[in-house]
């Protein structure tokens, strides 16, 4: 996608690029060319000057038992590996709180 330097308008705004769609959905299971990384999608990120970018979360725990790290990779690096995405919990599991507040008092 090619960017055009545009100039800052009357509101002090930068107008953006017109965002591509996502290839993966968040919940995909996908496969790095690369490395050979292996996981789900749990993030999908649009950088401002066009790169897209994925955190896939392997899907097997540790030697501990533990969640391991996801790792980022670059749209085009990523393969699908089974073309129905894993569906998120719909329940809420957060404890109370209230929304944070835009400034500190």
């Amino acid at each position: 996608m090619a960017l055009v330097q545009k100039k800052i308008n009357t509101e002090g705004n930068i107008p953006q690029p017109e965002l591509s769609p996502f290839k993966y959905l968040a919940g995909s299971h996908v496969k790095d060319k690369i490395t050979g990384f292996e996981g789900v999608i749990t993030c999908r990120c649009h950088w401002m000057f066009g790169c897209i970018r994925y955190d896939v979360t392997p899907m097997e725990l540790d030697k501990d038992g533990q969640p391991q790290k996801s790792n980022g990779f670059d749209e085009d690096q990523l393969v699908l590996v089974e073309t129905e995405p894993i569906e998120a919990k719909k329940e809420f599991t957060g404890g109370p709180r209230d929304n944070p507040s835009c400034y500190r008092r």
